[in-house]
């Protein structure tokens, strides 16, 4: 038997727990007749079977939206990940080419500053001895000019600092054999002390001398000053090879 709508709505109510105080009278009263509790058993199933339905594409529904920022995630990191091995193989790269490069450039530098000394140096003539000069000199001075004249650099060297006073000429000599035996900042030491030497000629020299030091010990900043000096300096005797010098060092 069909129910009027009356007792359909009473049923719809119950379901959804809407029922007012006199509805809810009204609804007790018709516990007792079997089409309306009949009908209310089935509206019940299937409110339940909706509801379930329901529950389950809502479920779904949550856990593919997660399903999908999960994998978004994780693509994100992957994404991230490949990112960073990316910039540590250029790093990685970066760090070996400056390895390999840096010192060929240091060394590719160095070795043009050692051609150019080469080029350009030469070491202090020994000054002439004359018959009248020979008593004047002191055994010790003309021992150091013996070994200096034969090059050997070393005891010319502990022969100078054997001879007592602070003399201008024995200065350069003695940085010339400390050049010779490679002591470029000892030798430098005593140039500098001839900067304010009133012999004009042991000063040029020493000029000269330090300038190509510096050039050696890769301090071009100090060789290029120096030179310059000398280039403007009309009398300098060096002044033709100090414009050449720093024309070979600016290609």
């Amino acid at each position: 038997m069909k129910l009027d709508d009356n007792k359909l709505d009473l049923i719809y109510k119950y379901l959804h727990d809407t029922l007012s105080p006199e509805e809810s009278d009204a609804f007790n009263a018709l516990k007792t007749d079997k089409d309306f509790t009949d009908a209310l058993l089935r509206e019940s199933l299937i409110k339940k079977a909706l509801d379930k339905d329901r529950e389950e594409k809502v479920t779904s529904f949550i856990e593919a939206i997660e399903k999908k920022h999960e994998l978004k995630q994780k693509k994100n990191i992957r994404g991230n990940k490949n990112k960073l091995w990316t910039l540590i193989l250029a790093l990685v790269i970066i760090s070996s080419l400056m390895i390999f490069l840096v010192p060929k450039l240091i060394q590719g530098n160095n070795s043009t500053n050692e051609v150019l000394f080469a080029e350009y140096y030469t070491a202090y003539p020994v000054e002439v001895i004359t018959r009248g000069t020979v008593d004047e000199l002191s055994e010790s001075y003309k021992s150091a000019l013996k070994s200096y004249s034969t090059k050997d650099y070393q005891s010319a060297f502990n022969k100078f600092q054997e001879i007592d006073g602070n003399y201008d000429k024995i200065n350069l000599y003695k940085a010339i054999c400390l050049i010779e035996t490679k002591k470029y900042d000892e030798a430098m030491s005593f140039l500098k002390r001839n900067q304010s030497s009133e012999n004009v000629d042991i000063k040029n020299e020493s000029e000269w001398y330090l300038s190509l030091s510096y050039l050696k010990g890769g301090d071009l900043d100090n060789a290029k000053s120096i030179l310059d000096k000398i280039s403007l300096s009309a009398n300098h005797p060096y002044k033709a090879d100090a414009l050449k010098l720093l024309n070979d060092l600016s290609k």
